[in-house]
């Protein structure tokens, strides 16, 4: 199996990125033809998007090539419909995209809390902030949201209100303007959304 980490370690090699996915062990075939989420989709597409042409054996074997010319109609059933039900898939042809100018960021920003009176509304407001920073983002930024109970993060005993919360997130951004470490939208953010209590944030 070729996995993320692989492509994308040859393609930054010469330059290039591949729209790929969050995890770098994910394998890039299953991926692209599955659909394909990924930080990268805002700007260069999802997997689907990228898939340029497939050479496969089909049930009967055949060794078929399909691109946007030659057997299209497999070519776009393979892209997203569900790829492995059509042969198997010896060769994939995806597009490389030019890595920007000022390279790529990554934040990681985690807040934990509890569900007591205060840290509940605390909850509330950073979800509510998050949401509406992101949505003022352009589609060089892209970004997951994780939001669980969490009390091996908290210290003991549990709170007498009962649960407790974690909300992890992970960004990628890309642009010239982000090129050196983006505290600025950071620093924005955690003013505006976290509150008294823990929490902690950092670009990289």
């Amino acid at each position: 199996m070729l996995r993320t980490d692989e492509v994308q370690q040859a393609a930054s090699e010469r330059g290039r990125l591949l729209s790929s996915g969050w995890s770098i062990s994910v394998g890039v075939v299953g991926w692209s033809i599955g659909g394909g989420h990924g930080p990268f989709a805002p700007s260069k597409g999802m997997g689907v998007d990228n898939v340029l042409e497939v050479e496969l054996v089909t049930a009967d074997g055949s060794l078929v090539v399909a691109n946007a010319e030659q057997n299209s109609d497999l070519w776009w059933a393979l892209r997203g419909g569900g790829g492995s039900a059509f042969g198997v898939i010896t060769s994939i042809t995806l597009r490389a995209h030019a890595t920007p100018e000022g390279g790529l960021s990554r934040g990681v920003i985690a807040w934990e809390g509890n569900m007591c009176t205060n840290d509940r509304q605390r909850l509330h407001n950073i979800l509510d902030g998050f949401a509406g920073w992101s949505l003022r983002r352009d589609e060089r930024w892209s970004g997951l949201v994780f939001h669980t109970l969490a009390p091996a993060l908290l210290p003991a005993p549990i709170p007498p209100c009962g649960a407790t919360w974690h909300i992890f997130a992970q960004c990628k951004l890309q642009s010239l303007h982000f090129s050196k470490p983006a505290r600025g939208p950071n620093r924005r953010l955690r003013r505006r959304v976290h509150g008294p209590g823990r929490g902690r944030a950092g670009w990289f």
